[in-house]
């Protein structure tokens, strides 16, 4: 009996020492649950936010459906910008009149120079004799050709029966085929003499095959006249009367030549020899 109750004693002592750990631990739970709250500080607005969920966005209204058909609206016109004021010119002062000089009067034309008269009823212009350069008032002589013409021409001495009584003539060896424009030309200067008193141009011509056409061209310096004529196979003498030209041309004061030419156009014969000799006026 005595054993049992120690055991029994034993057990409540056990009980009772359970009961005071337990009542410790509770008392103390309490005072550290208390002072925790006292002494902790509020969570920063960092881990707020870290905490919390992350918000959604918030759904933007869809805006209402634009109505079928609907014109777009014109834009608005433009204002006007105002137009800049003029610029104001400075005002000039008047300047004083000049005084007007005289002007001398106007200085009249030159006279022309008086031209060399030829007095005598007949006039040599070249017979072809001497050979020489120049004509019988010692102006020059010469030939021309222009587009494919070509001439040759010199002083001619013939032993031929048909030539007795000639010393010589001019020869001119012609050939104007190349171009429908070739034209050329034996020409006789003369500068700024007066003819006035002479009514034609004479001289004794012939051809080498007979019917040579060909120009006469007279030349006063600002018209130029022509004439055609032709040739034969015989010498004879032609004229080529002044007021019988398709021009007038200016007798007292002749400043230009005259000329005997084969042009393509009106030549029947594109090639071939004229000879011409006792070149006059009359």
């Amino acid at each position: 009996m005595k054993k049992q109750e120690n055991i029994l004693n034993i057990i409540f002592a056990l009980n009772i020492f359970v009961m005071c750990i337990s009542a410790y631990f509770t008392v103390s739970g309490v005072i550290f649950m208390m002072g925790h709250k006292k002494t902790s500080a509020p969570p920063t607005a960092t881990q707020v936010r870290e905490a919390a969920p992350a918000a959604k966005p918030a759904e933007q209204p869809a805006p209402p459906p634009a109505p079928a058909m609907a014109e777009k609206a014109a834009p608005p016109a433009a204002a006007e910008k105002p137009s800049p004021e003029p610029a104001k010119e400075p005002v000039k002062t008047p300047e004083k009149p000049q005084p007007v000089k005289p002007q001398p009067p106007l200085a009249k034309a030159a006279p022309k120079k008086p031209a060399f008269k030829i007095n005598s009823a007949t006039y040599m212009l070249d017979d072809f004799n001497s050979g020489a350069a120049n004509n019988g008032l010692d102006f020059e002589t010469g030939s021309v050709s222009k587009y494919g013409g070509t001439i040759k021409y010199f002083v001619y001495k013939s032993n031929l029966s048909e030539d007795a009584g000639r010393e010589s003539s001019l020869k001119m060896i012609f050939n104007v085929a190349g171009t429908p424009k070739a034209y050329v030309s034996y020409f006789s200067k003369m500068e700024n003499v007066d003819i006035s008193r002479y009514k034609r141009i004479a001289f004794d011509v012939k051809g080498s095959d007979g019917g040579e056409t060909f120009m006469v061209s007279v030349d006063d310096g600002e018209k130029v006249a022509k004439m055609m004529l032709f040739a034969s196979r015989q010498w004879r003498k032609v004229v080529v009367p002044f007021a019988g030209l398709n021009k007038k041309v200016n007798l007292k004061y002749f400043d230009g030549g005259i000329a005997i030419m084969v042009e393509n156009k009106t030549a029947n014969l594109k090639e071939g020899s004229i000879y011409i000799d006792n070149l006059t006026l009359e």
